[in-house]
């Protein structure tokens, strides 16, 4: 019995010399004990060596929580490397890796031809240099599957690494972990180790601390969503669902609105600093060093709180913002500008005169201030939400020496988790899918990874979740546990009984995502019945991501729910399916909805992918119907606008065909199609691939727009024409791969 003992000894210790051995360049410290899911620290060895006492009270902290962690300590010298290790570890048999953080120098990839992965994010990769049109992304490490080719290493940033997207790779996320970076700003004039260390000293500390999520603020910007009231007020409803707790008390919530003060960000900066604020999510317009607040002409008339401005009028406000809208423009452009105020409101020659522009400049740049926070505004700041998300454009650009999320995770208050986003964001999105997870303790990570695009990421603790009473406290940690396995179907069948949106979102997407037998009818029926906004949302998403459905069906009950967001997201697929079965709901909205101006909007680009003569049929017999009497004119000429702009659309599409035009505007033209799929003239765009006299970029350009295609009506006729030009011998082998590419992406493979 003993040899026995010491043989099986042996073969565990040669087991984990084998599994250790297998890093070559880097250290690996395995968890002691046996644990259901694991977590990964990574770390470069001069960071650990700086820090080692926190990241191993941070592992233990982990731990107490049925995580085990891991620590990995290393230099590479390629994301290559360190992806190679983080499979191995996630190779091993017998464990589960949930999640990995990134701390400190740990190398970064920044991604090209991935563009469809993003929101919104479009720029031409063939004008713009790459450290431009590249998308900085952590989903090549923690979506390992995904085949990436590298193309260069940065000049300058010596840690930053290009790829490109392998025609032949999955074209979607479907990452394995979550995943998130500990990566210090250089502003904030402190040694990086120092702030890392402070840092997880107050990660450990919260863990501590019985937190329950019950306390939120909420905040829409300048602009955003077309500072749309009907988007604002169906937020604060829903919310209301998601977070039960923090409508308890009358404190512990917050909504507030740019409109509220002309220099609302002194108000927000007072917020931010709140001692119990468990989340606090920014609805705003950004940049990687801007969180964009309020508008540059205050739409109050005096200016009470203005700090040194007590006294100005509107004309005053108007001066300024157009002197600094003038600033901002050279050449041409300006002498466009100043024309059009001279001509429109009544300004002078004088008023543009250089040597007055430039007197001004200090006191309009010290007044322009006022309106936005920047990072030296956050120097100092305690900011204390837990976690915090940047519903914006470059929040979260951690390609550059200094980002607003870093700002917020490093200063000195309670700050734990950032969500934000490393390039431009579409508006139109869900940003706040399944946020009411949180709310049922599951680890911030594991929302991440549900939700999560090419650009968006976590910056801080991934394992960072909040409480729950005792009596779920077993439940909370099954319903972590099976986000980290995902394969029991019957769990989240069961899920679906429970009278909770949070837990019946996630159901219908887990069942989605395990290809669950039933699902399309669930999903009707849910999209049809459900009494909870997110979770009918939820299913008419769903129902957009079953690859051989009928998109026309979900989007006609979509376009009809009493959800601003559905409806929203409805009108924006519609024109992307195109079926006209979809005219007379999109056309309702047109004419009973105008109080909606973010559908308004949707509407006036998804209807110019119609035929025109039937949306002017459906507006006519919808105007009949509702007997509208006071915008009719409005909507009536917004009929003979469509019909104008189908007339535009002709053109183009002669631009298109132009093998004699300009290439760079052929191409400028079939890029366009990106965003708008006008389905219409589909063979006529078919008809350029594969031709022998046509231009190989002018082809591979329009397959590509093409792979946007993704929902149109004419999906499968786009497929069949391009497997049989692949077919054809005699094309290239680079048209060849777009073409794959194309067809993986409508695929969804």
């Amino acid at each position: 019995m003993k040899n026995r003992i010491l043989y099986i000894i042996s073969i565990v210790i040669g087991a984990l010399f084998i599994f250790e051995s297998a890093f070559s360049k880097s250290k690996f410290i395995a968890t002691k004990g046996k644990f259901p899911t694991y977590f990964t620290i990574v770390i470069d060895s001069k960071t650990y060596d700086a820090v080692k006492e926190e990241v191993l009270q941070y592992k233990s902290i982990i731990e107490r929580d049925n995580l085990g962690t891991h620590i990995l300590i290393g230099d590479w010298s390629s994301p290559d490397e360190l992806k190679k290790d983080l499979i191995k570890i996630k190779s091993r048999r017998g464990a589960i890796l949930e999640g990995v953080v990134f701390i400190g120098d740990i190398p970064v990839v920044r991604v090209v031809d991935f563009q469809h992965a993003t929101t919104a994010f479009k720029m031409d990769q063939t004008r713009f240099p790459m450290d431009e049109h590249a998308v900085t992304s952590d989903r090549f490490y923690d979506d390992p599957s995904l085949i990436f080719d590298f193309v260069a290493k940065d000049s300058v940033k010596r840690n930053h690494f290009y790829y490109r997207l392998n025609p032949k790779s999955r074209q979607h996320i479907k990452s394995d972990f979550y995943s998130s970076r500990i990566l210090p700003p250089k502003g904030l004039e402190k040694d990086a180790t120092e702030l890392i260390k402070d840092y997880l000293k107050k990660v450990i500390s919260a863990r501590n601390i019985m937190n329950p999520l019950d306390n939120i603020i909420f905040f829409n910007g300048h602009g955003y969503n077309s500072d749309c009231f009907t988007v604002w007020n169906h937020m604060q409803f829903v919310i209301r669902d998601l977070f039960p707790l923090a409508f308890n008390s009358a404190s512990n919530h917050g909504f507030y609105n740019f409109r509220q003060d002309n220099f609302m960000k002194y108000s927000l900066l007072e917020l931010m600093q709140r001692e119990n604020t468990d989340l606090f999510v920014y609805h705003e317009h950004g940049a990687y060093d801007t969180q964009y607040i309020n508008g540059d002409y205050p739409a109050i008339n005096t200016l009470k709180r203005s700090q040194g401005y007590d006294g100005l009028g509107p004309m005053d406000l108007l001066a300024i913002s157009i002197r600094n809208t003038y600033r901002r423009y050279s050449e041409k452009r300006a002498q466009e500008y100043k024309e059009s105020m001279i001509k429109e409101l009544g300004f002078t020659e004088d008023f543009f005169s250089r040597q007055r522009i430039d007197s001004l400049n200090s006191y309009d740049s010290i007044f322009n201030a006022k309106f936005n926070i920047v990072l030296k505004d956050l120097i100092g700041i305690r900011s204390n939400a837990k976690i915090s998300i940047f519903d914006a454009c470059y929040n979260g650009s951690f390609q550059k020496d200094d980002y607003i999320a870093a700002y917020h995770i490093f200063s000195q208050g309670n700050a734990l988790v950032a969500q934000g986003n490393t390039v431009n964001v579409l508006q139109d999105k869900w940003s706040m899918q399944l946020i009411g997870l949180l709310s049922e303790g599951v680890r911030v990570g594991f929302w991440q990874k549900e939700t999560q695009t090419l650009e968006s990421h976590l910056f801080g603790d991934p394992t960072f979740r909040f409480s729950v009473l005792s009596n779920n406290k077993s439940f909370s940690d099954k319903l972590n546990l099976e986000l980290a396995t995902q394969r029991d179907n019957s769990y989240w069948k069961d899920l679906l009984g429970i009278d909770n949106p949070n837990l019946q979102a996630l159901a219908l997407k887990m069942l989605w995502k395990n290809g669950y037998p039933a699902l399309y009818d669930i999903l009707m029926d849910n999209l049809k019945n459900n009494k909870y906004p997110t979770v009918r949302l939820q299913a008419m998403m769903q129902m957009l991501d079953l690859p051989d459905a009928d998109y026309s069906v979900p989007l006609q009950y979509g376009l009809m729910d009493p959800y601003e967001l559905t409806r929203r997201l409805a009108v924006r697929y519609s024109g992307f399916c195109g079926n006209s079965k979809l005219i007379p709901y999109l056309v309702s909205n047109l004419v009973n909805n105008p109080e909606s101006f973010r559908v308004q909007l949707g509407l006036f680009n998804s209807l110019q992918m119609f035929d025109a003569l039937l949306v002017s049929e459906a507006i006519n017999l919808e105007l009949e119907k509702s007997n509208i009497k006071q915008k009719r004119g409005e909507i009536e000429e917004f009929a003979s606008y469509l019909r104008a702009q189908e007339k535009n659309q002709e053109k183009k599409l002669k631009i298109i065909l132009d093998k004699s035009a300009k290439e760079s505007e052929r191409i400028f033209e079939i890029r366009m199609l990106r965003n708008n799929n006008n389905h219409k003239y589909l063979e006529a765009y078919l008809s350029i691939i594969g031709d022998p006299q046509e231009s190989i970029l002018v082809q591979e350009t329009m397959v590509e727009a093409l792979g946007w295609f993704r929902w149109s009506e004419k999906k499968g006729t786009i497929i069949d024409y391009l497997n049989n030009v692949l077919n054809n011998n005699t094309i290239s082998s680079e048209l060849s791969n777009k073409i794959r590419q194309t067809i993986f992406r409508l695929m969804m493979v």
